[in-house]
């Protein structure tokens, strides 16, 4: 086995195990190749939040389960994009990366500015199986690196937010949750569409 080989085998292995973890924490059904994201916990029509202040928010769980875990993801998004400007090896990775910083920044503030006019505070870093990813994800120079990062970041991820807005553009309990989703939404399936095309130039190896 080729050094490369080990190297992607071991950073691999530690995204399986990450993700394991999370399934495990939530008891959600997605596979341990499959997105890091935490599963949102049932709507609870007579239960609110208490944000991480101690205050009780005006939000069901299922709406705060929503941006909690869209402020981590954001949160990541951007951790990963500022890592690609340094590791990797393809301008148009960088390239992808300095926009996942931009946008993700922008999706960021107005998901803070929402959630603190319900009387939530959301996370302001990513999740703990989310930092493992990353910690993994930074092991890696070149075009290793380009090839994971838009693997995991660029396609894996984005499918998983993508569902998440999507669920919550649907079905929201709080108007303005149910807006911001909708309105998110559209420039995440781009970011997607474009991880998709970059990733077959680079190859899937």
């Amino acid at each position: 086995m080729s050094i490369r080989t080990a190297t992607l085998s071991a950073v691999a292995a530690c995204f399986v195990m990450a993700s394991t973890a999370a399934v495990a924490q939530t008891g959600s059904k997605t596979p341990p190749d499959g997105p890091t994201v935490r599963a949102a916990p049932a709507t609870s029509p007579d239960t609110s939040m208490p944000s991480s202040k101690g205050s009780r928010s005006n939000l069901q769980k299922a709406d705060t389960a929503f941006l909690e875990n869209a402020a981590q993801g954001g949160f990541a998004e951007v951790e990963a994009g500022k890592m690609a400007q340094t590791k990797a090896s393809n301008a148009e990775v960088k390239a992808f990366g300095q926009m996942l910083i931009d946008e993700h920044t922008k999706v960021n503030q107005e998901l803070a500015t929402l959630a603190s006019s319900k009387g939530y505070t959301p996370p302001t870093e990513p999740s703990v199986v989310q930092r493992t990813e990353l910690r993994a994800l930074g092991v890696l120079d070149g075009d290793n690196f380009d090839k994971m990062f838009m693997r995991r970041i660029g396609v894996a991820s984005h499918e998983a937010t993508i569902k998440q807005f999507r669920e919550a553009s649907r079905s929201a309990r709080d108007p303005q949750v149910k807006a911001f989703a909708a309105k998110t939404l559209p420039s995440l399936e781009h970011h997607l569409k474009m991880a998709k095309t970059l990733q077959t130039k680079l190859g899937k190896d």
